[in-house]
């Protein structure tokens, strides 16, 4: 519908004097798929514009220099009472992968450890129970995705990393789950080790930081932190792992 609209200038124009007659401001847009978030934004502009496009249908026959074609493609694309009904249900699953796109894409905090907490939020998202049938077999589709690409082997060099990230920053800290912690700890102390005895001169000759130059640099950043809310950890912690031990 969207490639339709704006593929034709007399489409595009009437889009424009309604949404302008009714207050609405922007313009249909098109997802991109190099672009994250592209294909959320678009539904998001889609459903804002739902009231201008049922008033242009209403006008589609009174459209001066439309042809026949034209309108019978537009027609072919018109979306139901139920059509919008999905829309709504997509766009609210995809709101949640939105948000943690931009969480993970920060800038004034550190983000590594903030995946594991992205990670632990829409897995809980995913498994979460609906009323809602179409959210429901949205998130069963999504949650065959998810376990494919963002399921590591503890094993791996990237979760070692992120659990490693997770278990030294304050606010992601407390969320490890009891095993996430030992991969983690036992990361850490073997790259001490080994950067040690690679480098034993260079650790050996590091200066020591003072004490109100350490009290400057957790309140900057305390400052920077991401709150649990800020991560969707609005749930109790053991739920996200039922069955998974915690660290107490």
């Amino acid at each position: 519908m969207i490639t339709t609209i704006r593929k034709s200038s007399i489409l595009h124009d009437a889009i424009r004097t309604i949404a302008h007659s009714l207050s609405i401001d922007g313009d249909l847009i098109l997802d991109m798929r190099i672009r994250w978030n592209s294909s959320y934004n678009m539904l998001c502009r889609l459903l804002l514009f739902q009231s201008v496009l049922d008033e242009l249908y209403v006008q589609v026959d009174s459209l001066s220099g439309l042809t026949k074609r034209q309108q019978a493609k537009l027609m072919g694309v018109h979306l139901s009472n139920n059509d919008w009904s999905l829309l709504q249900s997509l766009r609210y699953v995809l709101e949640r992968f939105s948000d943690a796109t931009e969480l993970v894409s920060g800038k004034n905090y550190p983000t590594l450890s903030i995946a594991y907490a992205v990670k632990l939020s829409l897995h809980h998202f995913l498994n979460d129970l609906t009323s809602d049938n179409n959210v429901r077999i949205m998130k069963q589709m999504l949650q065959v995705e998810f376990d494919q690409y963002m399921t590591l082997p503890l094993d791996a060099v990237e979760a070692n990393i992120i659990n490693a990230a997770a278990l030294l920053d304050p606010s992601t800290h407390d969320i490890l789950k009891r095993e996430d912690r030992k991969v983690a700890e036992k990361f850490l102390v073997l790259e001490a080790k080994r950067r040690l005895k690679d480098n034993p001169i260079e650790y050996k000759s590091m200066p020591m930081t003072t004490v109100a130059g350490d009290t400057e640099e957790l309140e900057r950043n305390d400052s920077l932190a991401i709150t649990k809310d800020e991560m969707y950890l609005d749930f109790p912690i053991d739920e996200a792992f039922e069955g998974e031990d915690l660290e107490p």
